[in-house]
């Protein structure tokens, strides 16, 4: 393994990794057998796809197969070789995997900033406590109410706030009241955070936790398009059965 250390400010580095072809094609081969364990094809039994087929109609499944397991590895041996501790999860860039082909990739990672203490000792200060407003009171107080509150059955109507259980039969005429369901329980359930006025003092003032959402927003809509487009290969190919207008 060949690991170049880029250093991009005082909080980020940049590793540029580059792993042998023997291991990537060890890897390769290893993802073609899991991959033919459960591949299915009308005339062959499960597990019984010659390696022909496999490569025929199965070569993105081994590739994704291959980058899902090879490239968190080679990272996490990166990060040991050179003793980079990161803060964060890397963002993975200009990334090259083939098969019998060296694996190259690029890291930008956040590391904790190198700290020098200076005369630390004998130092005085005066505390000036924040006096907070009754509203802010009462908010924390409410808080903490929701935080430990137990749910108990009654026999009423259902109100705003409830926790409902529901034993359906779910049928295609019902699928658009599911949905509205499902979207009102997901915005009842994340609009239910914990006290503000706690998260804010433990963030501080830093942009990281800001920067880690906004990655995690784009990374969870780059790995949507992936399933997409990976759900529409199989259902082109014929390996899973998709029925439109439902």
């Amino acid at each position: 393994m060949k690991v170049d250390v880029e250093e991009l400010g005082a909080c980020k580095r940049r590793l540029q990794v580059e792993e042998a072809p023997e291991v990537v094609t060890k890897a390769w081969e290893q993802a073609f057998g899991r991959v033919q364990r459960e591949a299915k094809l009308p005339g062959f039994r499960k597990g019984k796809v010659p390696r022909s087929m496999i490569k025929l109609h199965f070569a993105d499944d081994v590739r994704q197969e291959v980058a899902r397991r090879l490239i968190p590895d080679v990272y996490r041996q990166a990060l040991a070789e050179t003793r980079i501790e990161p803060v964060e999860e890397p963002d993975l860039q200009e990334v090259t995997l083939e098969e019998n082909a060296a694996l190259k990739f690029a890291a930008v990672v956040e590391v904790k900033p190198a700290i020098t203490l200076g005369a630390y000792t004998g130092l005085s200060f005066e505390h000036a406590p924040k006096a907070f407003e009754d509203r802010e009171v009462d908010e924390a107080l409410t808080a903490l109410q929701e935080q430990h509150a137990e749910y108990r059955a009654v026999e009423r109507a259902a109100d705003p706030g409830d926790l409902v259980i529901v034993d359906y039969t779910l049928t295609p005429e019902g699928m658009e009241l599911w949905a509205r369901m499902c979207g009102w329980t997901m915005a009842r359930a994340h609009a239910r955070s914990g006290d503000r006025i706690g998260i804010a003092s433990y963030l501080g003032k830093s942009d990281t936790f800001d920067n880690a959402v906004a990655q995690f927003a784009v990374t969870y809509a780059d790995q949507n398009e992936r399933d997409y487009a990976a759900l529409r290969s199989a259902v082109e190919q014929g390996r899973i059965e998709a029925e439109m207008g439902m």
